[in-house]
């Protein structure tokens, strides 16, 4: 699949680039996104010189150097050899950055970083290794709030939860957004505070995601299985603690952000999840975000969520309650902040930002 998929489709890729940039004397700047496009940077390069920048971003999390030795060494040395063919690389955080420094440095015996954590130097050039965060359409996504369709589905959430408290949680059907262990500690949350029976609903919007593929086939026969099992242990008459519903529907997510009074966001790992950013920016009730310190999103807004290890259900146990009970001037001050934070960063300035670093650094090569 390597040798006859990946490497060849990276390769159409990087000819069609090069073909499109026939005759052209102005600077370009060229801007691959994520994993699937590793190997894009050594066919640009080797069709185009040393007269384009070159600046992948990578949308997921950059492992550790000993994550990469499950590759094995020939194609995990290739792929870290084209990434260095660039310019620089954006991360979606600090953290990211540094472990690709740290990668490099492990597996090529040529590569060092100089006592630097944001750049690599292989044959006397410096590979630099940024963060940047990526963020929402502020604008697009408040627009879209106040769209006739979201309005309804809103409608539609304020009945169905009533005078209850909402946990919401937007998710991708897939492993890594821990979506059974959330189930599980909200089962926890209901037998070791019983006072939240009758009280409080997780709604979970789920997104279908690589249905075709067997193992998440059999992710979300467990996800309903497990939100059955609370279902029937913990339901009343007038009272459903779980709702699932499925679908990817962008309004129905927007309209339930509005509404939640806790948003449980606790992903394994995650490159940045924009649900967080998402909901901080759409919120209305000063709902508390409960945050993995495993999402990207962490790095930004940590200081204003309750944080938790996404292995720890007594510990987000905790978070819960304390986020189902904070005073009224502490939620405030938080989602405030957090609204803020998404306001001064979006989607315009993550792009703007890696075009202005690369238009320096063309400044700086031609005097």
């Amino acid at each position: 699949m390597y040798n006859k998929g990946y490497l060849p489709i990276n390769k159409l890729f990087a000819d069609a680039v090069i073909q499109s940039l026939q005759g052209v004397t102005r600077p370009v700047i060229i801007l691959p996104q994520d994993y699937h496009l590793y190997m894009m940077p050594h066919y640009l390069r080797k069709g185009l010189g040393d007269n384009v920048q070159i600046q992948p971003f990578v949308h997921i999390p950059w492992p550790g150097p000993d994550a990469w030795r499950i590759l094995p060494k020939e194609m995990r040395d290739t792929l870290l050899m084209s990434m260095l063919q660039s310019n620089r690389i954006g991360f979606q955080t600090k953290q990211d950055a540094f472990n690709f420094v740290q990668t490099c440095r492990f597996h090529l015996p040529d590569a060092q970083s100089r006592g630097r954590r944001d750049a690599i130097y292989i044959d006397d050039r410096e590979i630099s290794s940024l963060p940047y965060p990526i963020s929402v359409d502020v604008e697009k996504i408040e627009s879209l709030a106040e769209d006739t369709q979201t309005r309804l589905l809103k409608s539609e959430f304020i009945n169905l939860v009533g005078d209850k408290k909402m946990i919401l949680r937007v998710d991708r059907i897939e492993p890594s957004k821990n979506i059974i262990r959330g189930l599980e500690t909200f089962k926890a949350l209901l037998e070791k505070y019983p006072e939240y029976h009758e009280k409080v609903k997780l709604l979970c919007l789920l997104v279908p995601s690589r249905m075709e593929v067997t193992e998440y086939q059999d992710y979300l026969k467990e996800i309903m299985a497990e939100a059955g099992m609370i279902n029937a242990e913990f339901s009343q008459p007038l009272w459903e603690p779980v709702r699932v519903i499925l679908g990817d529907n962008y309004m129905r997510a927007i309209a339930a952000m509005q509404l939640y009074d806790v948003l449980f966001v606790n992903p394994i790992a995650d490159g940045m999840n924009l649900v967080v950013k998402e909901g901080a920016l759409l919120n209305q009730k000063d709902g508390v975000l409960v945050l993995s310190e495993y999402a990207g999103a962490y790095y930004e807004l940590g200081d204003q969520a309750l944080t938790v290890s996404p292995y720890d259900i007594y510990g987000t146990v905790e978070a819960l309650h304390r986020a189902l009970t904070m005073p009224f001037e502490e939620k405030h001050k938080r989602s405030n902040a957090l609204r803020e934070i998404v306001r001064s960063a979006d989607i315009k300035d993550w792009f703007k930002a890696q075009v202005k670093d690369a238009l320096k650094r063309l400044r700086e090569n031609n005097g």
